[in-house]
Formats: structure tokens, sequence, C-alpha cells
């Protein structure tokens, strides 16, 4: 297309050509005249050739997973036909969290007929499908006179998955660096486990194998202690994660990447031989559910979930418990993680109330305004975060809305939500009555 600066030089040259005929100005009428065919010339043959041989470029996308976890290498080729220079410019279009290393976008310049490969390599630090294209491919003539952009609408998917692998070599750090402060009422209990709980005074019915000797004679010179082993239960946790369109937000950290790595953390810290633990993406239009069974194997089903799903829809609190009692009749430690971005605590019916103060439900909820950087410049982010935060005290006020109504809910941050996730976890472990 032709430039709007373009029309008011082509005026002035017309008007020059009129001016130097009328007044019989021979030097400035041929003058006039080559500069504006050279002007119409180069207008002319930028949208006859330029334009015409960039439409007929042929481009192909090529994506590989990379040799490093995570990656993905791309490979775009183009090749066109004709006679001679072509310069252009190119710049493939990557959605919104994506980052790329290589030649995503530059120039490019064929002599006659050619071939070009560009290559780069996307990542991102959030999971799911991530688009890459519509592929941008622009040019100008040699006097910036007329400016081309055309959009090649191929598109192609690349699903990021979470890094599993690493949660689980986390899992001797994350259980060191926890801090546990369980409820009263809510303690370890002795009995047939492996890990140690205490020792207490010998008595004629404990068994020979349990005497602590290493304690042997400590107080009076005689006395006999008993090692005693935490009661090891088998828990069924299952983890209900907000799924909706409302949690794909974030500057530091979206949100639904924060509450299924929290779970992954908290799952491969915690779990002990036996525990089984189960997933249920959920909200209006998402409801993926992972049964339990030992973490390992239900974080691989999750993963295969993650990378070719994203959060859409809307959550309903007590929808989410109703949901997964249709999809797991049996008794489990339920955890939901939701930020409640739509709850509306004064809204709130009768019938929610008993789903939700159940005992074997726990409530974690993330505030949004922590996701986002306080010294952030940009325009959008500030108005993000400022919706966020205008909505923080809301969040208080619901939470405690629900404590009230004996809804074990508690509120958590970005930095805190693993620790919240394990606290909480820890002490639903021991002192909850299933459904």
């Amino acid at each position: 297309m032709i430039k709007w600066s373009t029309y008011p030089l082509l005026f002035l040259l017309t008007f020059g050509i009129f001016e130097a005929v009328m007044l019989g100005y021979s030097y400035f009428l041929i003058f006039s005249l080559l500069l504006f065919f050279t002007v119409s010339a180069d207008v002319i043959i930028f949208h006859a050739v330029t334009v015409e041989r960039i439409k007929s470029l042929q481009v192909h996308r090529r994506v590989v997973p990379s040799a490093k976890a995570g990656w993905f290498d791309v490979a775009l080729e183009f090749s066109g036909t004709g006679q001679g220079l072509l310069v252009f410019k190119y710049a493939d279009l990557l959605s919104d969290g994506l980052d790329a290393q290589g030649e995503s976008s530059g120039r490019i310049i064929f002599r006659g007929s050619g071939q070009a490969i560009k290559e780069y390599s996307v990542t991102s630090p959030y999971f799911g499908r991530h688009t890459l294209g519509p592929l941008e491919l622009s040019a100008s003539d040699p006097f910036g006179l007329c400016r081309f952009r055309i959009l090649r609408q191929e598109t192609d998917r690349v699903a990021i998955p979470p890094m599993i692998a690493e949660r689980a070599g986390m899992r001797g750090v994350a259980a060191r660096s926890h801090r546990f402060n369980p409820v009263a009422g809510s303690l370890p209990r002795p009995g047939q486990g492996y890990q140690f709980l205490s020792i207490r005074p010998y008595t004629v019915h404990d068994e020979s194998r349990r005497i602590a000797w290493n304690r042997f004679g400590a107080v009076s010179g005689d006395d006999v202690y008993v090692k005693e082993m935490e009661d090891e239960r088998n828990t069924d946790t299952i983890f209900v994660i907000d799924y909706s369109s409302s949690t794909n937000i974030g500057q530091l950290d979206r949100i639904y990447c924060s509450e299924v790595s929290g779970a992954l953390r908290a799952s491969f810290a915690l779990c002990r031989q036996g525990d089984r633990v189960g997933f249920f993406l959920y909200s209006s239009t998402r409801n993926f559910f992972v049964a339990p069974e030992p973490v390992a194997s239900s974080a691989k089903q999750l993963q295969a979930i993650l990378k070719s799903t994203e959060p859409d829809g809307q959550f309903d609190l007590a929808g989410s418990v109703r949901a997964l009692k249709k999809r797991y009749g049996k008794s489990a430690l339920t955890v939901i993680i939701s930020p409640l971005m739509a709850f509306d605590g004064m809204a709130i019916n009768r019938e929610s109330v008993p789903i939700l103060s159940r005992r074997s439900v726990r409530l974690i909820v993330p505030e949004a305004s922590t996701f986002f950087d306080s010294s952030g410049k940009n325009a959008s982010l500030i108005l993000m975060r400022m919706v966020t935060v205008g909505r923080r005290s809301q969040m208080s006020n619901n939470v405690r809305l629900l404590n009230g109504l004996g809804v074990r809910a508690k509120l958590s941050s970005s930095r805190t939500l693993v620790s919240d996730l394990a606290a909480i976890w820890y002490e639903g472990r021991y002192s909850y009555a299933g459904y």
C-alpha cells in the first residue's frame, strides 16, 4: 500500500509540472517530469513485482522437540522464484508466554530465485499449549514511499509439559525446608510404622525389638525405654485445582502454573509409601480427573493432560466438590486450590455450606496480587495489579466468611503456596474423618 506521505508528494510534483508548463520554465519542467516518473515507476514496480513475489513465497515451518528439556527447535524455510533483488522482513508471531532464542525475526535477501532457512528455539515458563504463528512478511520500496504487509495464517502448536522430573528431584530438599505446625489434636499417633515418633517407658506388653538400648539406665540405672513409631496411614489425597480462565494471569508466574506446581511439590515432598495422590482440574469447561495412585504415576498422567489443554471457563467452589464426588466416590482428603476470582461470599447458598464444611475438605486461596511485580512500569500490568490489589480485602473477607461457616480455608501467596499446602495437608492427614 502507498503511505499517506506519498500522496502530498505526488500532488506537489503534479502541481510543479502544470506550473512549469504555464510559466514556460523548461528546465523546471524537465526536472519535475523526471522526478514524477521516478516516483511513479517506483510505486508501480513495487506493487507489480515485489508485492507479487512476496505473495508467491513458499513458507514452511518445522517444529521438533529439542535435546534440551522443555525446548522446541523451529525452522522456517523460505523459497521464492523470480528475477532481480528481493528484500523483505519476516517475524514469527508467538503467543503470550513463549520465550524465543535465535532468528525468530529478521531480514532475508533473494537475488533471483533462492531458498533461506531461519532457525530458533522456543520455551515457556508456563506449561500448556502455545501457538507459533501466524508469520508476518513485510517489505518497503527503496524510497520508503510504499509498504506491504501480509500475515501467513499457518500456525503450529507446542505443548510445554511441567518439569515432573525436576519436582521429583526436589523431594528431599522440599521435605527438609518445610516446617509444619499441626494444630492441637491432629498430631501423629503411635503405631506400626517406619517413622520414629518418640520414646516411652517399657511395659510388659512391649516387644523386645522395640527397646531403645542406647537409653537403657538413663535415669535410675535400670530403667528401660522403647521406641514408638508413627502410625502409617495410607491416605488418598486429591488436589482440586481451579483451571478457569481467571487463573491465566500473573507476571511473576501464572496462577494456574503455581497451583499445579505447588500441588506437585507438596505431593513429592510429603507422600509416603502407600499414600496415593490424585488431581482434578476443574472449571465449567474443564473436567480432567486423575485417580489417586502413587505420586510418580499420577504425576505422569497429569503431565499428559497439562500439555494439551489451557485454562478456560469459570470455577464453582461447591460444584467442584460435587463433581469430584461423582468421579470418585471413595473417602479422600480433598485440598482445593483456587484464587476465588469469581467467588461472591454473600451469594453462597445453604446447600453449599455442608459440602464445603466436611472434615475432609481443605481450601487454599492464593492471593492474585502477589503474582505481579510491584515495580513494573507496563501500563497493562499496572492496571491488572490495581484490579487484583483492589480485590485483596474482598478475598480476606471471603476467607473469614468461609471460616465462620465451618470451611477450613486459608489465604496464601505466590511465595508461601507450597509451604501452606504442606501444612494444611499434614493437618488434614491426621484429622479428617472422610466423606
